[in-house]
């Protein structure tokens, strides 16, 4: 399994290695993809798994992929730090896929949204019920807490930090 790891972080660093991978179907690339999930470091609550030698490896279940586009296009049209996408596989009979990118240290989009997240008092109250009921296995309360969640309204978003982000993405959809 290591050995597998060591070919995954020789090839992406050259485009002659990295274009022989490429050759290899999506089918044989996928299992290589699912095996390498279980090497790396889990990110809490993410389908992202940190690699070796600065790479990250994120399963997604939706089809097709935009996030792999939508990458792309903040990547060539903003100046914010988008990871280098190296793959972008689909598995059609399990309906999921992979994305193998650069690794970029910092905050998360998950942790970047929670800090932005208000949330009403009864919401918060219900998540600590949700939390408490899980940690202590308690189906019952778990279903309890899940329909106390649910009944709250979304959470909403503060924005005000976010006037130069805004700005770029205004400017990259002006110039189409």
């Amino acid at each position: 399994m290591n050995a597998l790891l060591h070919l995954i972080c020789y090839a992406t660093t050259s485009r002659a290695t990295w274009a022989l991978w490429r050759l290899f179907p999506s089918s044989i690339r996928v299992v290589c993809y699912d095996r390498l999930m279980d090497l790396g470091i889990s990110i809490p609550l993410s389908p992202v798994v940190k690699l070796p030698c600065n790479l990250a490896l994120k399963k997604i279940y939706s089809f097709p992929f935009p996030e792999a586009d939508n990458m792309e296009f903040v990547a060539i049209h903003t100046p914010l730090p988008i990871p280098r996408l190296f793959d972008v596989v689909e598995h059609h009979s399990a309906k999921c896929g992979y994305i193998l990118m650069t690794w970029i240290e910092g905050e998360t989009l998950g942790d970047w949204i929670k800090a932005r997240e208000r949330r009403t008092p009864a919401h918060d109250a219900a998540l600590a019920e949700l939390d408490a009921a899980l940690n202590a296995d308690d189906m019952p309360a778990l279903q309890i807490a899940v329909a106390k969640v649910q009944s709250c309204p979304p959470p909403k978003l503060d924005m005000i930090d976010i006037a130069g982000l805004a700005d770029d993405l205004r400017r990259s959809l002006d110039q189409f």
